[in-house]
């Protein structure tokens, strides 16, 4: 008897794992979002000169846009709009709300724009990945960079300067998963 729920429970949590599995990204690229948010508020904001800030949280945005485009391989181009939305409420509840509006305000346009370049263009998975973030990540950063000022005054300026260092802290990851898949599609 002891030895058929063993195996009763090492099925059921066998399933559990492997449904977990299947959507792995999708979870991962959930909790993300809302994980930057909170991190942003706990973690330093390092300044270059009078104007210029940097924040390590930066060099996650472009990982965020690569689990989007993973969890939509995943999961399937209009599912991944509910991820989306469940990631938006998570970060809603769990950050600031004035840096929750700010950081969703900023993931709905350049997680849009960033799912129809995905979707739409017929590229290898490598291309749609570079070509998705370099269109999607500048309206992210304008869009969070007018937000983070009303939320966290003072905290980054809206200038050229911010503009670039995010930008290339946000696409550095685009470009090296670029180059990593380009090796394994040949």
């Amino acid at each position: 008897m002891k030895k058929q729920n063993s195996n009763k429970f090492q099925i059921f949590s066998s399933r559990i794992i492997n449904n977990f599995y299947q959507i792995k990204f999708t979870l991962l690229y959930m909790f993300m979002i809302p994980l930057m948010s909170l991190l942003l508020l706990v973690l330093p904001i390092y300044q270059f000169g009078s104007d210029l800030r940097f924040s390590p949280i930066s060099i996650f945005v472009g990982i965020v846009y690569i689990l989007r485009d993973f969890a939509q391989r995943e999961v399937g181009r209009k599912k991944v709009l509910i991820a989306m939305g469940v990631a938006a409420i998570l970060t809603y509840y769990l950050a600031d709300p004035a840096l929750a509006i700010a950081s969703i305000t900023a993931f709905i346009f350049g997680e849009l724009i960033d799912w129809i370049v995905f979707t739409f263009t017929h590229l290898k998975l490598s291309k749609r990945i570079l070509l998705s973030n370099i269109i999607a990540l500048p309206v992210d950063i304008i869009v969070i960079l007018i937000g983070l000022y009303f939320a966290i005054p003072g905290a980054f300026p809206i200038n050229f300067g911010n503009f670039i260092i995010m930008f290339m802290t946000n696409i550095s990851s685009a470009i090296l998963l670029f180059f990593m898949l380009k090796f394994y599609e040949k």
